[in-house]
């Protein structure tokens, strides 16, 4: 903790130092030289990013294009503190060291997920593309209070665009290493005085895959995913609007599903090795074909006195696919499986009306109808049997929040918030083989927040916050007979101060937080199917995030986080160890002391952005730089990722007034090996899953 206390004193410091060389200038910048300023709702209501006491890391469309973000994954190289790995092409974020490893069906992730204001119950579906994004927001800190639903450890909300009555389109094609096509376009006009429509279509194909299958002569870690969006804006009145919105996704391939054993490690045959970092022996197929529908409306309506919004959606997820689990040419340990899930969410909302008005409140509902099912069969030798396990959950949430702000002067601002949430879970099925009775389970739990900000100079804000996130029980349903995962709580206290400093030149904000994590949920792979643990952990931390307008035409950004993440309570957690001729034995034991898994002590970013006019037109340069440390796959803190840094860099060149551009673009330039998920906790042996290697490409745009 002094640590801690010296690096916060010494970053304050300089902190102040610069504030006061900031008050002694009297030129206004320009507003080309000036960094840009970008609205977030990560309070449910539009304000500077600069001036919400919530640690937010914020892209603009522009900057997720010049970023080559394309999905929620890509958001790793530009938050520290911020990992987005995968198993079986579930995504497993993890933020300030909060997540956890389940990637379950029919379990939900501590960071929340939310597109244009609908939560992402599925964790099949949180490996989202962005082809059409207005802004991201990555919230970091539980959010108990206003994106209350699970988001123990921070939500990521992804805002797509609005349609318009502007008819305007864009339309990209591009093309990659692997054999990798790309294409995307939007297209937006109106229809009539009131009504405007909007079309998403993006489509990605890698068909050549970053290594081999030996046995089968194979490629493996290949992929292709789809994304459709049909948007609707009915505008009746000026104080009126409903927003419709169709999407469909379709996600196929083998990435983060085609198993290897880790360098070193026997599998559980006695002979199978690793063939190469990419590569793989398995004696089966292992892939998934994934498709989810989602159907939303959103009504707002102005009252004069507030401003009304309510969100309804409704979401079908149907999942199947096979792994083999083993990694090695043996049969000993197959899965074939396939989950449904469809997930009805309803949230009206009454927000007051007035900005500028010293009491500011927003007040509302929340409703879930989640019913899941898991059809789970089990092959291979050590499943002599091949049972066929079947989970039926059925989850009913209800909860009522309300957040207020009250400005005490001009300068200092009280936030209030409360959340109750009621969340009633059920199980049936069967175990592979009799029948499960029902069983039932209900979690109450009231959540808060409580924040003080005030500003100590022009465009310098600190902040001290308390926050209790939670996050309810859930059913094994892969395998029902085993015991399900007790609830988690969070509690979080924040201090930190934003800051925009030379005339909106600088930007630097530093934020410390320390954690109580009561019930961590975590997974260990047992042999074919998951079971679940809780824990306590303790999380020390301090966020650094810099950017600075060097000249109209160049911008420095960077920022990294520090974490002291230990485990202070996990009695029965499961330990592996390699068996010397091959798989693991597995017991258990206590590993207080030890590092929380996918947790970096470090990890930070550099990067800059550079736009130029030339004769050949607009010139725009981007290069980041992310590095995370080492960071453990399995609490007995056996396996360990070492420390790795990705190098992304892009050039894009407009010409013709901005209708057409060429861009290209590499990703991991440098050819780093890392992986997206690593496990030891199964019999069978040190498995992984590879994250992906170099690539590069050019990308040709068309704007109209």
């Amino acid at each position: 903790m002094k640590k801690f206390m010296l690096m916060g004193g010494a970053s304050l410091l300089s902190l102040l130092c610069c504030a006061n060389m900031a008050k002694a200038q009297t030129a206004q910048p320009t507003d080309d030289t000036q960094l840009e300023e970008i609205i977030v709702t990560a309070q449910k209501r539009s304000e500077q990013s600069q001036k919400v006491p919530i640690t937010v890391s914020a892209f603009s469309a522009q900057q997720i294009k010049d970023l080559g973000v394309t999905s929620t994954q890509d958001l790793v190289a530009n938050v520290p503190g911020l990992k987005f790995g995968a198993s079986i092409s579930t995504g497993t974020p993890y933020l300030r060291g909060v997540g956890h490893n389940i990637g379950g069906i029919g379990d939900e992730s501590p960071i929340a997920t939310y597109s244009d204001g609908v939560y992402v119950a599925n964790g099949m579906s949180n490996i989202l593309s962005l082809p059409d994004v207005e802004r991201v927001e990555v919230l970091a800190g539980p959010q108990g209070t206003l994106f209350g639903r699970n988001a123990t450890g921070g939500v990521i909300q992804i805002i797509t665009k609005a349609p318009s009555h502007t008819s305007s389109a864009d339309v990209e094609v591009g093309y990659g290493n692997y054999d990798t096509v790309t294409a995307s376009l939007y297209g937006t006009t109106g229809i009539t005085d009131t009504v405007a429509t909007s079309v998403t279509f993006s489509y990605d194909n890698q068909q050549n895959g970053w290594g081999r299958n030996v046995t089968l002569n194979q490629p493996v870690n290949k992929g292709s995913s789809e994304t459709f969006r049909n948007k609707w804006l009915w505008e009746p009145t000026s104080r009126t609007s409903l927003i419709l919105v169709g999407t469909y996704n379709k996600r196929r391939g083998d990435t983060s599903n085609a198993l290897t054993i880790v360098p070193g490690a026997i599998g559980a045959d006695r002979t199978s090795r690793n063939v190469g970092y990419y590569n793989t022996a398995l004696n089966s197929f292992s892939r998934v074909d994934n498709k989810a529908y989602a159907v939303s409306g959103t009504l707002k309506q102005d009252l004069d006195w507030a401003e009304f919004t309510a969100v309804a959606a409704y979401q079908d997820f149907k999942g199947r696919g096979g792994l083999d689990v083993d990694g090695s040419s043996a049969f000993l340990g197959a899965q074939r499986w396939l989950f449904t899930e469809r997930t009805f969410t309803f949230e009206p909302q009454l927000s007051s009306a007035s900005s500028s008005s010293k009491f500011k409140w927003t007040v509302g509902l929340f409703y879930m109808h989640d019913d899941t099912v898991s059809d789970l069969t089990l092959t291979g030798s050590a499943f002599p049997t091949s049972p066929r396990i079947i989970g039926n959950g059925f989850t009913r949430s209800y909860a009522a929040y309300g957040q207020s702000t009250y400005a005490f002067t001009p300068s200092t601002h009280l936030t209030l918030g409360l959340r109750y949430t009621s969340d009633q879970r059920s199980l049936t099925g069967n175990n592979g083989a009799a029948p499960i009775q029902e069983v039932n389970r209900t979690w109450n739990k009231l959540t808060y927040r409580a924040s003080l900000d005030h500003e100590l100079a022009k465009d310098i804000m600190a902040y001290v916050e308390y926050n209790r996130g939670f996050k309810s029980g859930f059913f094994n349903l892969q395998s029902p007979s085993t015991p399900l995962a007790e609830p988690e709580v969070l509690d979080a206290y924040e201090a930190g101060i934003k800051s925009q400093l030379f005339g909106r030149r600088l930007r630097l904000n530093i934020s410390a937080f320390y954690y109580d994590y009561k019930g961590l949920q975590q997974k260990a792979i047992n042999v074919g199917a998951p079971i679940y643990f809780n824990s306590n952990a303790h999380i020390k931390g301090l966020d650094v995030d810099l950017a600075a307008k060097v000249a109209s035409g160049l911008t420095l950004r960077g920022g990294f986080e520090v974490l002291d993440p230990n485990y202070v309570y996990f009695p029965n957690a499961p330990l592996s160890t390699k068996n010397p001729v091959g798989g693991n034995f597995l017991t258990s034991g206590d590993v207080a002391g030890n590092t929380l898994i996918q947790a970096s002590k470090f990890s930070g970013s550099a990067g800059f952005d550079y736009r130029a006019d030339t004769s050949l037109g607009g010139l725009t340069v981007n290069m980041t730089y992310a590095y995370a440390s080492k960071f453990y796959w399995d609490a007995d803190n056996r396996l360990a990722q070492p420390g790795y840094g990705l190098l992304n860099a892009s050039a894009r060149l407009t010409i013709a007034d901005g209708k057409f551009d060429v861009r290209i673009w590499g990703k991991n330039l440098t050819g780093e090996k890392f992986a997206v998920f690593e496990s030891g906790s199964s019999r069978l042996g040190d498995i992984y899953f590879p994250g992906a290697p170099r690539t590069y490409g050019v990308t040709l745009g068309t704007h109209f």
